[in-house]
């Protein structure tokens, strides 16, 4: 299994290892995976700001506003989802992405 960059965090390395498990991956390939490692990280720390949080604020007027983490986390979570295909993974097989525990 290749060894997950050590710029990653717990949780991207944790699905590094998830994914190494059971793909292998040339230079590219572990270029592209380490960027969707890094879209799990963000994914996953907008979604912790938005629990805390909630989807919505107030803006300076009291109107509701969706909240900036949420398209943070939007987008880390389609460009996750883009580069597991370019790599020909099955976000279905990853049980924290998408698969069942």
């Amino acid at each position: 299994m290749q060894k997950a960059p050590s710029q990653l965090g717990k949780e991207g390395k944790k699905l590094w290892a998830q994914i190494c498990a059971g793909y292998q991956f040339d230079e590219v390939g572990t270029v592209i995976l380490q960027r969707a490692c890094e879209c799990f990280e963000d994914l996953l720390a907008a979604s912790r700001t938005l629990k805390r949080e909630g989807l919505t604020y107030k803006d300076r007027f009291g109107s509701p506003r969706l909240h900036p983490a949420w398209r943070i986390a939007h987008e880390a979570r389609e460009s996750l989802l883009k580069h597991l295909r370019s790599l020909n993974v099955d976000p279905g097989e990853i049980p924290n992405i998408g698969g069942v525990k």
